[in-house]
């Protein structure tokens, strides 16, 4: 329980303080009186004499507990439970579930009974969900307006930091691309390979993560550049692949691989690196497509990708044909 004399900022801090309390100890309490200047709470046990009060001291709220004796083993009301409180509820589901357009209001009720051991009824899970969806989708929309002042942020702390921030003639965000400088140094360092996919974002906006991923003298994975578009198809792909050129020109400069799963959209965009950069192709996607499409296995395909030589490659391509 908060203990008595403890600080505040606010006067909501103190409530959400007793909700997380009561939530824990099965304690219900509820207000005694709502005149902001006299607000106190009790326990909701007309038995208990559980009390305190806020007061204001040098512009902090502090927590006064007048009567620290609670005994009544949480028979209070229910009706006045912490975890039936929209402030609360929002709070922690929030924190512990990423609520979208597919969240049902039994996900939240499962998560209150596993996290929580509480139970509220399916009206308040439903409602619950509604406001942190558009709740979600308010938070969601300001931080794409942020994200001129996140350009200019990281030009500033980092002159030689490519950034490319594309907007619709209404200032509507459509694509980001970003390489940080530390990137472009150390690719001078890495073997001659450059990975690239994409994958979605899970979130109330559809749009697709591009990442550029090179391969140290450890054999350690790093990231060199990634870029938020709208999907993976050619022009987002061309547009990325076109910006990493410009903020990595050694990869166009000398003989290097791209490596991809070999997506629709890549096929064609690959040629914007330019001639000494040669494609290859993923061989655990290549073999993923094929018993995908095929419907049966593929036995002698690693045989096949980690033949050592030309004759051992045809030798198992042969073995492959005969079946």
């Amino acid at each position: 329980m908060p203990e008595d004399g403890t600080e505040f900022f606010e006067l909501d801090d103190i409530l959400l303080a007793l909700d997380d309390w009561a939530v824990k100890e099965k304690f219900v309490f509820r207000t005694e009186r709502r005149d902001s200047s006299r607000d106190s709470w009790i326990c909701a046990d007309d038995g208990c004499p559980w009390r305190c009060r806020p007061s204001v001291v040098d512009d902090m709220w502090v927590l006064s507990v007048l009567d620290g004796e609670h005994h009544c083993g949480g028979s209070g009301q229910r009706k006045f439970s912490s975890a039936s409180r929209k402030e609360w509820l929002d709070r922690v589901v929030s924190r512990y579930l990423l609520v979208t357009n597919k969240t049902s209001p039994s996900e939240i009720l499962n998560l209150l009974r596993v996290q929580f051991a509480e139970e509220i009824d399916y009206k308040r899970a439903q409602e619950c969900r509604l406001r942190l969806l558009d709740g979600d989708i308010g938070r969601q929309r300001h931080s794409f307006q942020l994200l001129p002042a996140y350009k200019e942020l990281l030009e500033s702390v980092s002159p030689a930091v490519h950034v490319e921030l594309h907007r619709d003639r209404l200032h509507r965000f459509e694509r980001i691309f970003i390489c940080p400088s530390e990137a472009k140094g150390s690719y001078a360092l890495c073997r001659r390979l450059v990975i690239v996919d994409g994958t979605f974002l899970k979130a109330r906006f559809v749009l697709t993560l591009l990442l550029a991923v090179g391969i140290d003298a450890n054999g350690e994975t790093l990231i060199l550049a990634w870029a938020v578009v709208e999907s993976e198809n050619q022009d987002s792909w061309s547009w990325f692949l076109q910006h990493l050129r410009w903020a990595i020109p050694e990869i166009s400069a000398t003989a290097s691989t791209l490596l991809s799963d070999r997506d629709k959209g890549l096929l064609t965009a690959e040629r914007v690196l330019g001639p000494l950069v040669a494609v290859a192709w993923c061989c655990y996607h290549l073999k993923e497509n094929f018993v995908q499409k095929s419907g049966r296995a593929l036995q002698p395909f690693w045989a096949i990708a980690r033949a050592p030589t030309v004759p051992a490659y045809h030798e198992a391509l042969q073995k492959l044909r005969d079946k």
